[in-house]
């Protein structure tokens, strides 16, 4: 029985010029650094600290302050941008009409006034046993808002956990310019 040499992959070829090419740049990396005075050969064999730290620190740092070319002058000053859009000046909670919320669950909503755009939301309940299933924005109809749309009020899915009807109300945060 003879040993029988089989011809090689693409993967195995395109994994040892992979490898060459690696071994290649870390013998040129190694051959550029003894020139600077990095070398390790160089340096006495002895156990790493952190003095040895912060002096090869120290080394990198001034062999990479002569890779730097002279600072050039500041540029001019730009254009003054467009003065930007008025932002909100007045943020006011309001609290939509108290509710029983039964354990089947129910939808609770609130509107901002006309001017005003709803930034944020959230249930105000009578008891812990009030339970949030989803709230988000909403827009004029009473519907949760979609991607593009300005919502102007909050609307909240809310259940009980007791079986219990309880007490509860949505929230929005309205804020306007």
């Amino acid at each position: 029985m003879g040993f029988r040499l089989t011809r090689p992959s693409p993967a195995l070829i395109v994994a040892l010029i992979a490898l060459f090419v690696a071994l290649g740049g870390t013998g040129y990396a190694a051959s550029q650094l003894s020139h600077t005075g990095a070398s390790v050969a160089k340096k006495k064999k002895k156990t790493s600290s952190h003095s040895d730290a912060a002096q090869d620190l120290k080394l990198i740092q001034k062999q990479a302050s002569k890779l730097k070319g002279p600072k050039g002058d500041p540029g001019a000053a730009g254009a003054a941008g467009a003065a930007g859009a008025a932002g909100a000046t007045n943020v006011v909670a309001r609290v939509g009409a108290t509710s029983a919320v039964p354990s089947g669950g129910t939808i609770l909503t609130v509107s901002c006034n006309g001017n005003e755009r709803a930034v944020g939301g959230g249930l105000q309940a009578s008891n812990t046993h009030v339970t949030t299933i989803d709230s988000t924005p909403m827009t004029g109809m009473g519907a949760p808002s979609t991607t593009g749309q300005t919502p102007n009020g909050w609307w909240v899915d809310a259940k009980t956990d007791d079986g219990a009807s309880h007490n509860a109300a949505a929230v929005v945060v309205c804020a306007s310019p």
